[in-house]
């Protein structure tokens, strides 16, 4: 146990976002732990920076893995940033591809792609896109489908490459607001120039053929919007059927995407309580504020919601702002733990522990830095109590205050 110096409460109303829970945050001032080794953060302050840091980390596992770098440039780029910031905090390759969840990158030509029959996903967010061409039979290899015929489509460039998205019709552009391999897409089909009454079916490619039909038509030009699943890291991501002679176009208006999950805190009350302790602030100063003399502890309770799966680990993503430039600064998990009814207290383990923050070179820049949380037997309703300090030691060489803008769990 430690000795505190001082303790003080103050009780803040956060904002979850795409809920309704509320935490309870503490602020303290404490003398420092010993600590272990530091290590250096993965620290960024853009989206294309993570993207970059990540292509750079990767860049030896991509070839010996046999992937495309530009496939899974691509990857990244169309993921949510959370799924990244989430993917970044992987100690492995294999777990980072893992994590980038619904857009796994294509592997280069000549390599197996790993392929299943398609499972319904469930719980998935919709996207709109601008409309976007991904097939044209009137501009394909194969030209005009033939009654009874099925032919196999794929939803992008990134996952046909130059010559089978050419060969199909698709749009020059690529579509690329399309991210790799999406569960589910919202598609236009259109029956042109039909040669006399038929249908048209699309469904996910390697997936049974549905009983009903999603067009029908006669001899005269239609449309109509349909959903469809998609094959994930398959040869092809979707299978087309008519039952009479037509060329079929099919342009996209959007995706289905995996819903995030993820608990999103911003302080929303502001409370000064001295100078050397750490603070809420408002205005220039929004956020929790950590001084460099103070040994400030943040620390916040929430409860992991019904939709987290058992035994998850969770990635803590801070997002900061400070005055001080080109300089390190010293942050460490203090007590990390969870409770459940009935159940002894459950302590977690904090990847890294203890962290050298590096200060961006423009002073006031946001970024963020993350660290992963474990913990056995983790479960839906575990009340966690989560702390971190800014010690005052030799690795913290920052001499002005850092400002905890907000601290995101994604718990996927």
């Amino acid at each position: 146990m430690r000795r505190r110096l001082a303790v003080l409460r103050v009780a803040a109303a956060f904002l979850f976002i795409g809920g309704t829970a509320t935490a309870q945050e503490t602020v303290r001032a404490v003398p420092p732990d010993a600590g272990g080794p530091v290590t250096p953060a993965l620290v960024w302050t853009d989206r294309g920076d993570l993207e970059s840091q990540l292509l750079r980390r990767w860049a030896a596992d991509i070839a010996v893995e046999g992937y495309d770098a530009a496939e899974l440039a691509k990857a990244i780029h169309v993921a949510p940033e959370s799924r990244v910031a989430r993917a970044a905090a992987a100690t492995s390759f294999a777990e980072f591809v893992r994590r980038l969840s619904g857009v796994r990158p294509a592997k280069q030509t000549g390599v197996p792609l790993v392929c299943c029959p398609p499972v319904r996903p469930v719980d998935l967010t919709f996207v709109t896109t601008t409309p976007c061409r991904i097939f044209d039979t009137r501009l394909s290899v194969a030209g005009k489908m033939t009654a009874g015929s099925t032919r196999a489509f794929f939803t992008n460039y990134a996952s046909a490459g130059a010559t089978g998205w050419a060969g199909q019709g698709g749009d020059a552009s690529g579509c690329p607001e399309i991210p790799l391999d999406p569960p589910a897409l919202l598609v236009t089909i259109t029956a042109a120039a039909p040669e006399g009454p038929g249908n048209v079916k699309i469904w996910t490619f390697l997936g049974a053929e549905p009983a009903t039909s999603n067009l029908n038509f006669t001899t005269v030009n239609i449309a109509n919007t349909t959903s469809t699943l998609t094959c994930h890291s398959c040869t092809a991501d979707v299978s087309v059927r008519v039952t009479a002679p037509t060329h079929v176009v099919a342009d996209v208006v959007g995706y289905f995407r995996p819903k995030d999950k993820t608990i999103d805190t911003h302080v929303t009350s502001a409370s000064l309580l001295g100078a050397n302790f750490a603070v809420i602030g408002e205005g220039v100063n929004y956020g929790v504020i950590l001084p460099r003399s103070s040994y400030a502890e943040f620390t916040l309770n929430t409860t992991l919601p019904d939709d987290y799966t058992p035994n998850t680990d969770i990635t803590a993503r801070f997002v900061f702002t400070t005055n001080s430039t080109a300089c390190n600064m010293y942050w460490r998990a203090g007590v990390l733990s969870a409770f459940s009814m009935g159940s002894p207290r459950k302590v977690l383990t904090a990847t890294p522990a203890n962290i050298a923050v590096p200060a961006p070179l423009v002073n006031g820049t946001v970024f963020s830095a993350i660290s992963s949380l474990s913990a056995p037997s983790l479960g839906p309703g575990d009340v966690l109590t989560l702390e971190w300090i800014r010690s005052n030691t030799t690795e913290d060489t920052c001499s002005d205050s850092f400002n905890l803008r907000s601290l995101q769990l994604i718990y996927e």
